[in-house]
């Protein structure tokens, strides 16, 4: 993609929660170009999906 052109990631985030022994996984996707970039994904364990995510930031 061209610099002034939106572009798209799609990514996997795990993290180890020590104190309760699992794992929670945190599928996203993300769109930035330039000077701004927006994440949207939700969190999941082997139980239930937990926390639901929108991020936006803006540089300077």
């Amino acid at each position: 993609a061209d610099y002034e052109d939106v572009a798209s990631w799609i990514g996997v985030q795990a993290k180890r929660v020590s104190d309760e022994r699992r794992i929670e996984v945190t599928p996203y996707v993300r769109f930035f170009r330039k000077d701004w970039w927006i994440d949207a994904g939700f969190s999941v364990d082997r139980a239930h999906r937990k926390d639901i995510f929108v991020n936006f930031m803006h540089l300077f």
